[in-house]
């Protein structure tokens, strides 16, 4: 008998992830598992035990560049996958169609190719009764036959595409089959072709193609439609779902006899928003929508294509699609429905509050931020399509759930975060891996987020640290009181852990981005990179300088053509936003927490962001303001561009193409003459008091090595002989590496300006020499606090609008924002 899932449509709904992991734990003496690994304190040994699968991989040959799976079905002791194989790097523009089959227990993998044309011969390009973009036979195919490459200057495209494809109850595979060909005609476009045909198809086990069948057009001049998905239905047929302007379904007889078009009976609607759809052991689809008219829930409910009547919708957990779900699939004996995150594999019954986790990708050494496509064989088996982020390949394997018990002890650091990144999960699995005294657990804790809070991770966050002290490591973010925990004591020194490791103690970093970050003197972070935010403009319109106040500004303002601006595309809101991100650490002092919003300087910011339009409009900037857009600075319609400098050679652009001659890093305007800002790319802190601070800096380490900092890629280093190494590239042409010869070749960089190519000289000594100097002597911190802007932006609507004057508002933003860093401090 089928067990499980018909999958036929997957669509993510990618937000935010769903389910912690357990929380940070204690020692054993006050109530938490644990013990020691060879004398190292182990509190946390119980979260590394959790939801582990071992890997089995499939023998799977002809995998391609990439592959997207188009069925799973388990026929009693068999599986069968139908799946799409791509060649990205191949001169065709033809995929391949291929049937896997095995045993559930892995072995006996086969592949079959699934032909795409009857007899597996290809037709003359369109055939002899394809159709026009109209809908009927062209005279233009008539009169030059589809594919004639004599005129060798027409573009032509032709491809074949399988897009939906399923296993009947007939064991035989149905599918939709398009063909579109296209072929512009540059010397006479009215004989252009551009045919679009779908044909319903049946194949046996092997691939052999049985028949096929064309449909009438599916566009007409009168409504609009697509082929939503096919269902099995009575007698060996399948049904033909089409959706657009209405719902309908057209039977197919197991012989490929179509029927009409006929509107869907009973409560069907939903089924035209619907984004997941699978078959039930009794032929009933079950699938899920969003609500279409408030478009904030989500739903699932069941169709039965034999008798034309739906059920009774049941809503879905909020934290489903807050997951950001893929390859929800039939759960089988296990749950109702199963699908995945970036964390792993959950399952759900109907009626449940929350899922439950089955599979941990990182728990299991598993690399990869989706597995789009599952078949849950049975309570501890899982099969699984994913892509490896580690060996950039594509993977099929089944999966064998591991007793907690069977899992080896190492010593188990907590690693928290709002968000993970894919890099980092690499990282994790990596280290984990190869390491044999450490193991580290992820607990992110952006799966608390509800669709009310967005914000409820932090809390969350903070509360854990609060009642039970810091993880052994934490992805530092903006949104984090980071000083507060620094006031608590909670932080590690990372001057001190530098200073004791004997090989980074002999590395040079980049001290201006260190005392950024510093506090009371002392680094908490761990920053493996950064980049610079400043504004640049032409030295001979703003003067040879690196920083200047807003009374500079509007004297130099003064003496500027009319129509002149000074800043690009920027209105009141997000002048305010920039002005926050450059000036924010002049309004509040990050040690003491006294605010300074009422002063003159901010007062002089308001004044004028009023000057600003409320909103960009081509009415303002012209019509041809895009068109012309490359070379504003150059003909010095605008004096200052906003750049967000990661590289050197991406920094030539700007130099020696927007602007054309000698720029200063000028900076924003601010009272303290620090215009320019850093910004750490990732930050990392240790908690002073982990009981394996030792393995927590082993694995925090790497990413101030040689080995990672080399490996850097339109981030600015830290270590600075590698940034000053990597700024000296800018004056070397760009080139590649010839794959058949290894030769290193290189070629001019070209830059566009108004739609016209010039040729990007390299950077000369001197202009290298300015841009280190400059990223060289930037030391304060951007500034980001959502909350503090939103007060900002609240309040300073009431001067932008006439109600209050600029002082009066300034005092109302002092205020509250001196109560909220009073009480987050």
């Amino acid at each position: 008998m089928r067990k499980g899932l018909k999958k036929l449509i997957c669509a993510g709904l990618v937000l935010a992830m769903i389910l912690s992991l357990a929380a940070c734990g204690k020692d054993d003496e006050t109530g938490t598992v644990g013990g020691k690994v060879d004398g190292k304190k182990n509190p946390n040994a119980a979260l590394a035990k959790e939801y582990v699968y071992s890997e089995q991989p499939l023998d799977i040959p002809e995998m391609g560049d990439d592959i997207g799976i188009r069925d799973m079905i388990r026929v009693e002791d068999s599986v069968y996958v139908i799946y799409e194989v791509y060649h990205w790097d191949s001169e065709t523009q033809q995929n391949e169609m291929k049937l896997l089959s095995m045993n559930v227990d892995g072995s006996n993998v086969q592949v079959k190719d699934i032909q795409l044309y009857m007899g597996g011969v290809k037709p003359n390009a369109g055939g002899a009764e394809s159709e026009t973009a109209e809908g009927e036979s062209g005279e233009a195919a008539a009169e030059k036959p589809v594919g004639d490459m004599s005129v060798m200057e027409n573009y032509t495209y032709e491809y074949t595409g399988i897009n939906r494809l399923i296993i009947g109850d007939d064991n035989k595979m149905y599918g939709i089959k398009n063909y579109n060909y296209y072929e512009e005609n540059y010397s006479n476009p009215e004989k252009s072709i551009n045919i679009n045909d779908n044909y319903v198809c049946c194949w046996d086990m092997e691939g052999t193609m049985l028949w096929e069948s064309k449909m009438e057009p599916l566009q007409t001049e009168e409504s609009w439609a697509y082929v939503q998905n096919i269902v099995p239905m009575a007698d060996n047929g399948i049904g033909v779902l089409i959706s657009g302007d209405k719902l309908e379904l057209m039977a197919v007889s197991a012989d490929g006899t179509l029927s009409e078009r006929k509107p869907l009976p009973g409560n069907a609607d939903a089924l035209n928003y619907t984004s997941d759809m699978f078959v039930q052991e009794d032929g009933t689809v079950n699938y899920i929508y969003w609500d279409y008219e408030t478009g904030d829930k989500l739903w699932m409910n069941s169709y039965d294509f034999a008798t034309g009547t739906a059920g009774e919708p049941q809503q879905l957990p909020d934290s489903l699609y807050m997951s950001g779900y893929m390859g929800l699939a039939d759960g089988g004996d296990v749950a109702d429905i199963v699908y995945t995150t970036n964390l792993g594999v959950f399952a759900l019954n109907m009626g449940d509050t929350e899922p439950r986790q089955l599979m941990s990708f990182l728990n299991s050494d598993i690399a990869t931020n989706s597995m789009n496509n599952i078949m849950v064989l049975d309570d501890t088996h899982i099969l699984g399509f994913y892509y490896d982020n580690i060996s950039d390949t594509n993977k099929g394997s089944l999966f064998t759930k591991v007793n907690p018990e069977d899992v080896k002890d190492k010593a188990v650091l907590v690693l928290a975060a709002n968000y993970v990144a894919w890099d980092l999960k690499n990282r994790i699995v990596d280290f984990n891996k190869t390491n044999s005294e450490y193991r580290i657990v992820v607990k992110d804790y952006s799966t608390y987020n509800t669709m009310d809070d967005y914000m409820a991770s932090y809390t969350q966050l903070n509360n854990d640290i609060l009642a039970s002290g810091m993880p052994d490591i934490l992805v530092a973010d903006t949104n984090m009181p980071i000083d507060s925990y620094i006031a608590k004591g909670l932080l590690a020194d990372v001057d001190k852990l530098i200073a004791e490791d004997a090989e980074l103690s002999q590395k040079e970093f980049m001290q201006n981005v260190f005392d950024a970050y510093r506090v009371d003197g002392k680094l908490y972070s761990v920053i493996p990179s950064f980049y610079v935010r400043t504004y640049i403009g032409k030295a001979s319109v703003v003067g040879d300088r690196t920083g200047w106040t807003m009374a500079d500004m509007k004297n130099l303002m003064a003496t500027l053509p009319e129509g002149t601006m000074i800043m690009s595309e920027m209105v009141r809101d997000s002048f305010m936003y920039t002005m926050m991100q450059y000036c924010g650490s002049d309004f509040i002092d990050l040690t003491t927490g006294k605010c300074a919003f009422d002063s003159e300087n901010f007062i002089a910011m308001l004044e004028f962001a009023n000057t600003l339009p409320a909103e960009w409009s081509e009415d303002i900037y012209g019509e041809d303001y895009w068109m012309n857009y490359e070379s504003q600075y150059r003909e010095d319609r605008t004096v200052l561009m906003n750049c967000f400098v990661s590289d050197a050679r991406e920094m030539n652009r700007n130099i020696n193409g927007y602007f054309g001659e000698k720029i200063s890093y000028i900076g924003f305007p601010t009272d303290s003459g620090k215009g320019s800002v850093l910004l750490a790319n990732n930050q990392y802190v240790l908690s002073a008091k982990s009981e394996n601070l030792e393995g927590a800096w082993e694995f925090i380490r790497y990413y101030l090595s040689d080995e990672y900092q080399k490996e850097l890629n339109y981030e600015l280093s830290v270590n600075k002989a590698i940034f000053k190494e990597n700024a000296n590239k800018a004056m070397e042409k760009p080139y590649y590496i010839n794959e058949e010869t290894g030769e290193k070749v290189e070629y001019e960089d070209t830059f566009y300006i108004n739609g016209q190519e010039i040729t990007l000289p390299t950077m000369t000594q001197e202009q290298v020499n300015e841009f280190v100097s400059f990223v060289e002597s930037v030391d304060k911190r951007a500034y980001y606090n959502d909350e503090v802007q939103n007060i900002i932006n609240e309040e300073a609507a009431a001067f932008f609008e006439g109600q209050k004057s600029a002082a009066d508002v300034a005092g109302i933003i002092q205020s509250r924002v001196q109560i909220y860093v009073n009480e987050n401090m």
